[in-house]
């Protein structure tokens, strides 16, 4: 159970938390996913954006990488996916694997 934020994700998530303290569901079991934009060769933005989804209290982001053709599509996850490992991995947890 849980929430793709894709924009304006201040608000959505404030009005999203409010409903869900409204309804008395609890938080820590739904999860925020928010999507954020690829800008290659901007990490400025890059850590801006992460740093927006940690504050909201988001479970999972989202990369959208549309419209940058299959190879440049799997270097740009690539590229972001090392540069979060590097400079959040004390928030980065990976799920487990099934057997």
């Amino acid at each position: 159970d849980g929430f793709l934020v894709f924009t304006d994700p201040e608000s959505t998530v404030r009005t999203l938390l409010s409903n869900l303290e409204r309804l008395g569901r609890d938080r820590s079991t739904f999860g925020i996913d928010i999507a954020v934009s690829f800008m290659p060769d901007d990490r400025r933005s890059w850590a801006a954006d992460f740093e927006r989804c940690i504050q909201l209290g988001a479970n999972r982001v989202t990369l959208n990488v549309l419209g940058f053709g299959l190879d440049s599509h799997n270097d740009a996850i690539e590229d972001y996916w090392s540069w979060v490992t590097t400079n959040y991995s004390e928030v980065i947890t990976m799920p487990s694997s099934s057997s």
